[in-house]
C-alpha cells in the first residue's frame, strides 16, 4: 500500500484546540450526548441520531486538509440506516473513515494523506451536502464506540476569514439488515508533464452477485472527464456498461442507483480519469490541489463480505512490464524514417509514457518519449536518419526497466574495388582504387570517416576521407596513378600501388566511422577460396574469391557482388 503517513494530533479531549498549519487557525468538535436508550437500542420506535459538529477558522484565500478524529458514544454495536452531512460553500470533499484501531481524539493537518487500509471509507461528499438513506433492508454496521475520522478538504476562495462548520448525523436502524460494503479504488498513475494530457483507469473486482447501490468519483482541477463502467476482468474499458460519469470536479457527486446495478459473474468496476495538465509544473499523485491530482472511486454495494470493505489501489510504480523495442528495419536510409515499436507484456492501465534516447542524436533523431495508449499493449514512433552510422542504440526506459535496439543509418557504401591492377601495357593499368557511393539524397561530410585496408604490404592502412560527397555522388580513392574516369566523381589519393601482399593474398576493406570505430561497410577478398558468402545485413563482411588482374568487384545491390571485366570507376550504379 501507500507510504503516506497520517500524523495525528495527540492528547486532545473531545473539545480541543490545536495549532494548525498555515491556512487555518483554530478547530474544534462537539459530539452530542447519546440519547436515552443509546445507539445500541434494537426495540421498535424511532432512534435518535448521533450528531457530530465540526468547526474551524480558516484564513482568507487558503486551502486546508485536516482530519478530525473521534469516537461515537455508542456503548454497543449499532447498524446505521442513514448518514447526513450539512455544510456551507467551500467543500472540496468531506470523507468519513473508520478504523478498528483506537486513536486519541484530536484534530490535525493531514495534507500528506491517510494510511490505507488502516482507515477504511464509510461515506463521502464533495461540494454538496449529503443525506444518504440506505435502501430498505440494508444497514452499515459500526462497533461499540466506533473509531471515526472525518477528512475535511476545504477551499476558502474569499478574502475574509471563515468560520467553517459541518454537522454530521448518524441514524441507527432498529435492527440489522443486509450489510453494505465499500469498494475504494485509488489510481496513483497520474504523473503528467506540463501541457500534456493523460488517461488512467483501474479495474476493481466485486463479489459475484453484488448489487451496487451508490457511487462517487473524485479528482481535482485538472480532470476533464470521469467514467465508471461494469465490465468483465478481460474486457477493455470501452466495452463495459457505463454507470457513472462526470466532467469537471464539481460534477462528481454522490449518486444513488435505483434500482441497484447488478454485478455478473467475473465482473467488476473500471474507473477512468481523463486529464489535461494546464500547469507549468509536472503533476503527480497526492491531495494538494495546487500541485497534485487524484483519481478515486467509492462504490457502495451489498451483500458485503464480513469486513464490509475493499481496497483497490493502483500504485504509481505499477506501470506494467516493458518487454521489447523493435525496429521495422535494422538500417534506415539517410534522410528517411523508420518505425520503432514499443511492446508491453499486457495492456496498460494508463496512458503510459516511455522515455526514448538515442546514443547519437546527431545520427538518429528519436522523440523524447512515446505514449502507449490506455488499454493498448504497444505503440509505434518514427525515427529519422541524419548521418551515416552503424553505432546507434535506441534505449526505451519505463521506470527502472530498460530495453534497447540497434539501428543503423545507411548512405555510404563500398560500391566497386579494383585491387589487382592489370599487367603493364594494359588499358586498365591504373590502380588500385576503391569506389564509395552516397546512396542518399543528402550531402555527406566525409571528415568523420576513413578507409581501413587490412592485408596490405606491410601493415593495415587507414586513409582519412575528406570533402563533401554530394547526393548520389561517388568518391574514388586511388593510388599514385588515377584511373580514367568515365563518370563524374570526386577523387582523392591514398592507396599504395602495390596494395596486396603477394599475388593472391587475402585483403579486407572497411569503411569506418572514425569516432565510433565501427565499420559502416566492409568486404573481404579471400585469396584461397572461390566461394562467396553473402551476409544477411549490409555492413557485415562479405567474403569473395580472388579476382583476375585488371578486373574489379562490382556491387550490384545489398550483399550481391560480381566480378566486372570492364571496371567503371566514378560511375556509382548502386542504389539502396
Amino acid at each position: 500500500m501507500n507510504n503516506e503517513i497520517f500524523h495525528q494530533g495527540r492528547g486532545l479531549g473531545l473539545i480541543g484546540l490545536v495549532a494548525l498549519l498555515a491556512g487555518h487557525a483554530i478547530a474544534c468538535a462537539v459530539i452530542e450526548p447519546a440519547p436515552a436508550g443509546g445507539g445500541g437500542e434494537t426495540t421498535t420506535g424511532t432512534l435518535s441520531p448521533l450528531v457530530r459538529t465540526l468547526t474551524w477558522q480558516q484564513a482568507p484565500a487558503s486551502e486546508i486538509v485536516e482530519c478530525h478524529v473521534f469516537k461515537l458514544p455508542n456503548a454497543t454495536p449499532i447498524e446505521l440506516e442513514r448518514i447526513q452531512f450539512t455544510f456551507g460553500a467551500g467543500s472540496h470533499h468531506v470523507h468519513i473513515y473508520r478504523s478498528d484501531e483506537p486513536e486519541p481524539d484530536g484534530v490535525a493537518d493531514c495534507t500528506a494523506g491517510l494510511s490505507w487500509p488502516r482507515w477504511r471509507p464509510v461515506v463521502g461528499a464533495q461540494t454538496n451536502p449529503l443525506d444518504w438513506k440506505l435502501p430498505d433492508g440494508l444497514t452499515m454496521p459500526l462497533p461499540p464506540n466506533a473509531q471515526l475520522l472525518v477528512q475535511v478538504h476545504w477551499l476558502n476562495t474569499t478574502q475574509a476569514r471563515i468560520d467553517g462548520r459541518i454537522n454530521l448525523s448518524f441514524h441507527p436502524a432498529r435492527k440489522a439488515g443486509s450489510h453494505v460494503g465499500v469498494m475504494f479504488g485509488i489510481n496513483k498513475q497520474v504523473d503528467m508533464q506540463p501541457g500534456t494530457s493523460k488517461r488512467i483507469s483501474a479495474y476493481c473486482p466485486l463479489p459475484d452477485g453484488a448489487q451496487i447501490i451508490a457511487m462517487m468519483g473524485h479528482f481535482h482541477t485538472l480532470g476533464l472527464s470521469y467514467s465508471a463502467r461494469v465490465r468483465g476482468a478481460d474486457q477493455p474499458h470501452d466495452l463495459g456498461r457505463e454507470i457513472y460519469r462526470g466532467l469537471d470536479e464539481n460534477t462528481l457527486e454522490f449518486e444513488d442507483f435505483v434500482p441497484p446495478i447488478a454485478i455478473g459473474p467475473g465482473q467488476g468496476l473500471d474507473f477512468q480519469c481523463n486529464y489535461f495538465n494546464s500547469k507549468d509544473i509536472p503533476v503527480k499523485w497526492g491531495p494538494d490541489t495546487a500541485t497534485q491530482e487524484h483519481c478515486n472511486m467509492a462504490a457502495y454495494y451489498h451483500p458485503a463480505p464480513d469486513d464490509g470493505d475493499g481496497f483497490c489501489i493502483k500504485e504509481a510504480s505499477d506501470v506494467g512490464t516493458l518487454t521489447e523495442i523493435t525496429a521495422a528495419t535494422s538500417m534506415v536510409a539517410l534522410g528517411d524514417k523508420t518505425l520503432l515499436t514499443i511492446t508491453m507484456a499486457a495492456p496498460v492501465a494508463a496512458d503510459t509514457d516511455v522515455d526514448l534516447t538515442s546514443s547519437d542524436p546527431a545520427a538518429l533523431a528519436v522523440p523524447a518519449r512515446i505514449r502507449i495508449p490506455i488499454h493498448q499493449r504497444s505503440a509505434t514512433v518514427m525515427v529519422h536518419g541524419l548521418r551515416p552510422t552503424n553505432a546507434v542504440k535506441v534505449v526505451a526506459k519505463l521506470g527502472t526497466q530498460t530495453t534497447a535496439v540497434p539501428v543503423g543509418v545507411r548512405a555510404l557504401m563500398l560500391s566497386e574495388l579494383l585491387v589487382r591492377p592489370a599487367a603493364a601495357g594494359s588499358t586498365t593499368t591504373a590502380g588500385p582504387w576503391i569506389e564509395i557511393a552516397n546512396t542518399s539524397a543528402v550531402p555527406i561530410d566525409l571528415a568523420r570517416y576513413h578507409l581501413s585496408v587490412d592485408g596490405v604490404n606491410p601493415t593495415t592502412l587507414d586513409i582519412p576521407l575528406a570533402g563533401t560527397l554530394p547526393p548520389h555522388g561517388c568518391l574514388v580513392v586511388t593510388g599514385r596513378t588515377a584511373p580514367v574516369m568515365p563518370g563524374q566523381a570526386m577523387m582523392m589519393p591514398g592507396l599504395p600501388d602495390d596494395l596486396i601482399a603477394g599475388v593472391t593474398g587475402p585483403i579486407s576493406v572497411g569503411l569506418v566511422e572514425s569516432q565510433a570505430g565501427v565499420a559502416l561497410d566492409s568486404v573481404a577478398l579471400n585469396g584461397t577460396s572461390a566461394t562467396e558468402t553473402d551476409s544477411a545485413a549490409i555492413g557485415a563482411p562479405v567474403a569473395l574469391g580472388p579476382t583476375a588482374p585488371g578486373t574489379s568487384l562490382l556491387r550490384l545491390a545489398g550483399t550481391d557482388w560480381s566480378a566486372a571485366a570492364v571496371p567503371t570507376p566514378g560511375i556509382c550504379e548502386l542504389r539502396p
